[in-house]
């Protein structure tokens, strides 16, 4: 029997390769994703989903034009999606310690093109605890639910006849000739495709070994509260942690940045630290049950900027991957700038803009998710 073919072959079913396969199977291609777990259960499923704004007008480089993008694209792609995934325009109170620390994180997203507010911090967040510290109102700042974005991305795929296998691991790129043929599987069974994306979070590096990506896993934790009067209305940015509301009341209060390689598990001591920081912002919470926590592994990268471009040495082989704490926030503009490039678009960067050869110093990555 030959082995199966497709027009693209899309390695990992988080948010960054759903998306992407989404716009590629609204643009006429045939895309087969191979997930070694479930889809959208790794970083994409146990982030916050904070997503700051950004406006093209404003960006000055490939990767605030990327987050620009992104933002701009968000409300559009929530909207696409088979059920309500919770994405909604909460605001965020950003805290810091002294009045210069504050006018450094303002400052960049200001130059974003955010809208900066100083309100009387009783009115919009009465539960909240500023300690007299400095702070700013943005009231753009948006959230969505990730559990509920995974899910209904890999429903909204199914319908649109994308195939995806779970529990698939791959084990190495076919090669033909200078150019990618497909994937081979860890019991040997291939896939065959001229289109190749490796989207595959923090596992991507293993599976591109002779291109030294530098992308590591970096766990991060969150304890959900559960209340049981509403306390929160905005994000809560502070302390190098943030408080996150959603729609019904329960507060997400994370997270953790470890390098403890490839272990995904929660820790005392994290969770402990998390919960003194949320009671210590809105003392309320004291009395409120830690319904859950949980961790997962970021693809981290020196820059927390990602690598996006095709491999120079092999055709066809598309990388994706390295968006850290920024895989919700630039999803939508991935997709379609890695849509654009396979399919042979104009789009708003190049492959060079984000390779690894690409000169990052003015590429910022200071917003928490």
């Amino acid at each position: 029997m030959p082995d199966p073919v497709d027009d693209v072959i899309v390695v990992g079913a988080g948010v960054i390769g759903m998306a992407t396969a989404l716009e590629l199977a609204e643009r006429g291609r045939r895309v087969h994703i191979l997930e070694r777990g479930r889809p959208g259960g790794e970083s994409s499923w146990a982030g916050a989903g904070i997503i700051y704004p950004a406006f093209p007008k404003c960006a000055t480089n490939p990767f605030e034009r990327l987050r620009a993008v992104s933002f701009d694209l968000w409300p559009a792609f929530a909207a696409r999606m088979v059920e309500d995934v919770g994405f909604r325009r909460c605001g965020a109170v950003v805290i810091e310690p002294t009045d210069a620390d504050l006018e450094r994180v303002v400052a960049e997203h200001r130059r974003a093109g955010a809208r900066i507010e100083t309100p009387d911090l009783r009115e919009i967040e009465p539960n909240l605890d500023a300690h007299g510290q400095a702070y700013r109102w943005l009231p753009e700042v948006c959230q969505v639910r990730n559990p509920r974005l995974v899910r209904a991305l890999a429903r909204l795929l199914t319908e649109q006849g994308v195939r995806i296998s779970s529990g698939v691991a791959v084990k190495s790129i076919v090669d033909r000739k200078g150019s990618v043929a497909g994937v081979e599987l860890e019991n040997g069974e291939r896939f065959m495709a001229d289109t190749v994306a490796i989207t595959a979070g923090a596992w991507s590096a293993d599976l591109l070994p002779q291109m030294r990506l530098p992308i590591a896993p970096v766990r991060g934790q969150i304890v959900l509260f559960r209340p049981q009067n509403r306390l929160l209305k905005s994000i809560i940015d502070a302390d190098k942690h943030y408080l996150v509301p959603r729609d019904d009341g329960r507060i997400l209060a994370g997270s953790t940045e470890e390098h403890v390689g490839f272990v995904k598990e929660t820790t005392p001591e994290a969770c402990d630290e998390l919960r003194r920081f949320a009671i210590q912002r809105v003392p309320k919470l004291a009395d409120a049950p830690v319904e859950t926590s949980w961790s997962g592994l970021r693809p981290g990268t020196p820059t927390g900027t990602p690598y996006l471009f095709e491999d120079r040495e092999r055709r066809g082989l598309w990388i994706a991957a390295g968006h850290f704490r920024l895989g919700l926030q630039l999803a939508p503009g991935t997709a379609q700038l890695l849509a654009d490039w396979i399919t042979g678009r104009e789009s708003f960067a190049r492959p060079e803009d984000f390779d690894l050869a690409a000169d990052r110093k003015d590429y910022r990555r200071s917003f928490t998710a």
